[in-house]
């Protein structure tokens, strides 16, 4: 099951996948080598948002990565409070991510909120605690 892997919203890139083409059909038609480019680095960024993760959830860690899949944030969650709150995922109460439909594909970050919701939580026992008196 692990890793898991959440990727960004599919519509993206196949909005930016055709208006790459686009860019590409009228800068053939008019020669514009500047055009040419821009359509050629929007089909570049339409092929990595379709392939690359936005978020990996590892054994002790979940990683922020950006298009070119390099990590840039790493958060280690192994005996920290982790909960998912309004699709905000939080460590120790410091937000790590928010997974809206906009941002991230809906069955991608389902599995991440199942993984830890089914995740025990040790270091939840003292929040769950009545004080009886």
């Amino acid at each position: 099951m692990l890793p898991i892997k959440v990727k960004s919203n599919q519509i993206f890139p196949v909005i930016q996948l055709i208006a790459a083409i686009i860019i590409l059909v009228t800068a053939f038609m008019s020669e514009d080598m500047i055009q040419l480019l821009m359509g050629s680095f929007f089909i570049f960024l339409a092929v990595m948002l379709f392939t690359q993760p936005i978020l990996v959830v590892t054994q002790s860690e979940i990683q922020l990565k950006n298009l070119l899949g390099m990590t840039m944030r790493k958060v280690a969650y192994n005996g920290k409070v982790v909960t998912l709150d309004n699709n905000k995922l939080m460590v120790d109460g410091k937000k790590v991510f928010t997974g809206s439909a906009f941002n991230c594909n809906k069955p991608d970050f389902e599995k991440v909120k199942e993984y830890f919701s089914k995740m025990p939580q040790e270091a939840n026992l003292d929040k769950h605690l009545i004080d009886n008196e």
